[in-house]
């Protein structure tokens, strides 16, 4: 129980021992913890639904493959004094220089490449880093590379078709050999 005016015992951010003798301070200090968590998630949600509804201008796109399976590789760095390519289509230790427009974007479109799946790195200054707005990474031991799916005609068959798509469906059966109720996808 609360007496006189020590202050209410906390536990677990919440108030034990409180009787009607708490004054505005001390009534405060108790729910402060709750309060604050309150207005964390509003404030929370309320920076999503903001962030949310900002347009995005300019969303850079890299690699661009074009039909005649030429690519176009692009990298926002302002700052930067000097950006290349390496491509394991490219002779070993080359570096294709890249052009800076007005907006910092370097760019480079390359020759048309063999169907498949190349593998790419920028150099930024100097440093080798993997496209930054391409998400298909290959991790290697020391350095990251980018990797970019050239398409060939007719596809490969890891690339999308367009083909007929049937249903999948799941059967669940108890198996009488070892009692225990199985999937099948059928």
């Amino acid at each position: 129980m609360h007496h006189g005016t020590d202050p209410p015992l906390k536990f677990g951010g919440y108030c034990v021992g409180i009787s009607k003798t708490l004054d505005a301070d001390q009534r405060i200090g108790c729910y402060a913890p709750i309060i604050m968590k309150q207005f964390s998630v509003v404030f929370f949600l309320a920076s999503a639904v903001a962030l949310a509804q900002t347009p995005r201008q300019n969303i850079l796109i890299s690699p661009e493959v074009q039909a005649d399976r030429r690519v176009t590789f692009r990298v926002h760095a302002p700052k930067a004094l000097e950006v290349g390519l390496f491509g394991d289509w490219m002779a070993p230790g080359t570096l294709r220089n890249m052009a800076r427009d007005d907006q910092g974007v370097w760019s480079v479109t390359t020759s048309p490449l063999e169907p498949g799946i190349a593998i790419y790195t920028i150099s930024v200054d100097g440093i080798t880093v993997p496209d930054p707005v391409n998400p298909r990474l290959k991790v290697r031991a020391r350095t990251s590379a980018s990797l970019v799916d050239v398409p060939s005609n007719p596809p490969e068959l890891w690339q999308p078709r367009d083909v007929p798509h049937g249903t999948i469906e799941i059967n669940w059966e108890k198996s009488k050999v070892i009692g225990d109720t199985r999937a099948h996808y059928v």
